[in-house]
């Protein structure tokens, strides 16, 4: 094998000994395009906190997905959080939360009429006027991106086009793409290096917008006979790793179920007979350390039979109940949410 020197002749050309020669007061350093950044200047900055969009547990202009099986209160848990934003309360289920415009694209509703109903059960009869906006595609083809396959990259459609305009116009505060499927068409979801490409766009898209973006997608099949824990892991998610490899942020959402572990040990054994008991957290979140709701200590709310997200326990009481070793019952009643506090790390 060849040594190093023959490899890359550094020694013989003068080209590549610029960046020997960089001087050291220097923030950064550019040369034929392209930028070092010296970390030495980095770290004389002061430290910004983070911004959160969700206190300790989403952050300001991050490109996030939830994902989970079909039917089990998604879309419920978003449309609550969208309500939440849209409405500017500043707190969604205990936790202090940005206000202002939301833009959801695509949708699994059917009709306006579900859309109404869906936003009354959370709580938004309130809201007020373009605040609050659902966007479909006059013939039904919500796609955003198409996957251009001679050349092996995600290109705006079209509609894509046009859409981004007017959210460039609208500069909302949350983007919804539910679900990702629906938005990107061509979409190979075990196309590692498609999906990879899918989550690079997305986040350069936002970023051309100055949004934070949540994508609704779905679980695996498989993932169904594990624990809570594994279920919410985003590696449970469908597809590969290729779009969970480049989004920062993922969280799941599972039913729980009679079998489960984490039931027993909550002592929701009786309750989950009669109530739709779901389990929500982030497991992966590369801007922040880890939330106090994820996969191991997840939020548990209650899909009422109309539709309402209820609040049972948080992720830092169901962490609590499980050092103590002991069965907690959870909250039996609809607790208001303004006596909730923020919860979180506040670095």
């Amino acid at each position: 094998m060849k040594n190093f020197d023959e490899i890359i002749p550094f020694a013989d050309d003068p080209t590549l000994k610029v960046a020997a020669n960089v001087p050291c007061d220097r923030a950064s350093y550019t040369e034929d395009g392209i930028k070092f950044v010296d970390a030495h200047h980095i770290m004389l900055r002061t430290i910004e906190p983070i911004k959160f969009f969700i206190d300790g547990l989403l952050p300001v202009g991050e490109s996030g997905d939830l994902y989970g099986p079909p039917g089990e209160g998604k879309t419920s848990l978003i449309t609550n959080l969208a309500v939440a934003v849209a409405c500017g309360k500043g707190n969604w289920q205990g936790l202090r939360c940005s206000s202002g415009k939301v833009v959801i694209l695509g949708g699994e509703r059917g009709n306006e009429s579900a859309f109404q109903r869906d936003l009354y059960r959370a709580g938004g009869s309130d809201i007020p006027p373009g605040n609050l906006m659902l966007l479909q595609a006059p013939d039904g083809k919500n796609a955003i991106w198409k996957w251009a396959r001679g050349l092996d990259e995600w290109q705006l459609t079209q509609w894509g086009k046009r859409v981004t305009n007017c959210l460039v116009k609208l500069s909302p505060e949350l983007v919804i793409l539910d679900t990702t499927m629906s938005i990107a068409t061509g979409n190979n979801p075990v196309d590692v290096a498609q999906q990879y490409g899918l989550g690079e766009t997305i986040q350069h898209w936002k970023r051309l917008i100055r949004t934070t973006t949540i994508s609704i997608s779905h679980t695996n099949q498989s993932s169904a006979g594990e624990e809570v824990s594994r279920r919410l892991h985003y590696l449970s998610r469908s597809g590969g790793n290729g779009f969970p490899g480049s989004i920062r942020w993922i969280a799941g959402l599972t039913k729980l179920k009679a079998g489960d572990k984490l039931v027993g040990q909550l002592g929701l054994a009786e309750r989950i007979k009669s109530d739709w008991l779901v389990a929500f957290g982030a497991s992966k979140h590369n801007e922040m350390g880890r939330p106090n709701w994820n996969n191991d200590y997840p939020s548990i709310f209650n899909l009422t039979k109309d539709g309402e997200m209820v609040m049972v326990m948080t992720g830092e009481e169901v962490k609590d109940a499980l050092a103590r070793g002991t069965k907690k019952l959870g909250r039996g009643t609809v607790v208001s949410m303004k006596a909730r506090g923020g919860h979180g790390p506040s670095f």
